[in-house]
């Protein structure tokens, strides 16, 4: 049986190519370390940045960039906020079925995070 030279074969699977890919770009090469060490690009918030919360972000999101809205969490749902699973809930959910106007607490929100 006869071994094929695979850099000179016609079936040009990537085993067969005797081209090296080329290589990622610094940029690229920074990005995918980052993401591989879960590492997360911090924006900074100042007066200019304006920010908008809506009933369908995540609540988990919302406590971890701002802290100062613990509280209304708190009211909503007093032992459950820091639950995991409720951190993966959007504002619009964790309020179903609890007679509250999501709109009115992204208002209040809102009106914290601004102040």
């Amino acid at each position: 049986m006869e071994v094929e030279d695979h850099k000179t074969c016609a079936h040009q699977h990537s085993c067969c190519l005797s081209k090296e890919p080329a290589p990622l770009s610094q940029e690229l090469q920074t990005a995918r370390s980052n993401l591989a060490e879960q590492k997360i690009a911090t924006i900074k918030l100042n007066q200019a940045t304006p920010v908008n919360i809506t009933k369908n972000m995540f609540v988990g999101d919302i406590l971890r960039v701002f802290p100062q809205t613990t509280t209304i969490f708190q009211e909503i749902d007093p032992l459950g906020y820091k639950n995991p699973s409720t951190q993966n809930l959007t504002i619009e959910m964790l309020i179903s079925g609890t007679g509250l106007n999501a709109d009115q607490i992204c208002a209040e929100i809102n009106q914290l995070v601004q102040s």
